[in-house]
């Protein structure tokens, strides 16, 4: 897990975004994250379909489960994530503003 102070930006400033064609759903993501970021979700047979052949058959090792960005708002950017993640999946980017 991430030391709080090695948080780069205040919250809402960047957001992690997930390649589902390479996340297993290891679930690493979720634990290494200091702000409960990340969870998993169990994934449909269609949504299964979708994916790599490769990545399908790992996913279904780990529960048919793969990350999800559920609190997306809170991430300060320590890159924890990153760096847990074991297919480098994972990447964080400058969050989009809504308009005004």
């Amino acid at each position: 897990m991430a030391d709080q102070a090695d948080c780069r930006e205040p919250p809402g400033v960047k957001t992690p975004v997930i390649d589902v064609a390479r996340c297993e759903g290891s679930g690493e993501c979720v634990v290494a994250c200091p702000y409960n970021v990340f969870t998993l979700h169990r994934l449909s047979a269609g949504a299964l379909l979708r994916l790599p052949i490769t990545t399908t058959a790992k996913v279904l090792i780990h529960g048919a489960r793969q990350a999800v960005v559920e609190r997306a708002a809170e991430c300060r950017a320590c890159n924890a994530c990153i760096s847990a993640c074991p297919t480098g999946a994972i990447d964080v980017v400058a969050a989009t503003r809504p308009a005004n």
